[in-house]
């Protein structure tokens, strides 16, 4: 986070942390224009990266009004992260990835007899 919004604070009047509040992590704003950015950061080359359902359709909602800033080839230790390749995808258009459903919630609460208790069963 902190490269994205030392890259974007040189580019924009204001850029802001919204990443507890919205499906996205920095809002920039400048004038009558605004950006939202969706960053990600990864150990890997960082040709794919995972998203959440709700980044997933925030991008699809404002296409053309988000970015994508990644940070790959990072090398984590015991005192912390640092490296890394920036690739930033600007406007990013989530219509031309290739989206790929690699998990499922699986609620099995429905199949439960009535008096099972937790932790019974295997």
């Amino acid at each position: 986070m902190d490269l994205a919004i030392r890259h974007y604070a040189n580019l924009w009047q204001e850029v802001i942390d919204v990443s507890a509040t919205q499906p996205f992590d920095l809002l920039c704003r400048g004038r009558d224009r605004e950006l939202r950015v969706e960053v990600k950061g990864t150990t890997s080359l960082g040709l794919s990266v995972l998203l959440t359902r709700n980044e997933v359709r925030h991008a699809q909602a404002n296409n053309g009004r988000v970015a994508l800033f990644v940070v790959s080839n990072i090398v984590a230790n015991v005192s912390g992260c640092n490296g890394g390749t920036i690739d930033i995808v600007e406007p990013w258009d989530i219509r031309k990835d290739e989206l790929d459903p690699i998990a499922f919630e699986c609620r099995l609460h429905a199949r439960r007899p009535a008096n099972a208790q937790k932790g019974e069963g295997g």
